[in-house]
């Protein structure tokens, strides 16, 4: 397994990761939903659709490369300055 980690290939790996624990997420809620005596059929599209965000939100949070990392720590800087009522480099 060794060789050189590039940025395709992290990405792939990231999506990989992000694919696999929202399987892991859906099986568990279609187990737990089965569990509960409810339908198969209609606890695997349950199960299915209740996952599927949470893979589109990891998925889009990983996906925005061109966004600086601390921007957030920068918008919040920028609050706490405007509220000191001093003056701001």
């Amino acid at each position: 397994m060794a060789g050189i980690l590039t940025r395709p290939r992290a990405y792939l790996a990231a999506l990989a990761a992000i694919a696999a624990g929202a399987l892991l997420l859906a099986l568990a809620l279609w187990l737990g939903l089965i569990a509960g005596r409810l339908p198969a059929r209609e606890s695997a599209l349950l199960a299915i659709s209740a996952s599927a965000p949470a893979a589109v939100f990891a998925a889009s949070a990983h996906s925005h490369p061109s966004s600086p990392p601390h921007a957030a720590s920068r918008s919040r800087s920028r609050v706490r300055c405007w509220s000191s009522r001093s003056s701001c480099a």
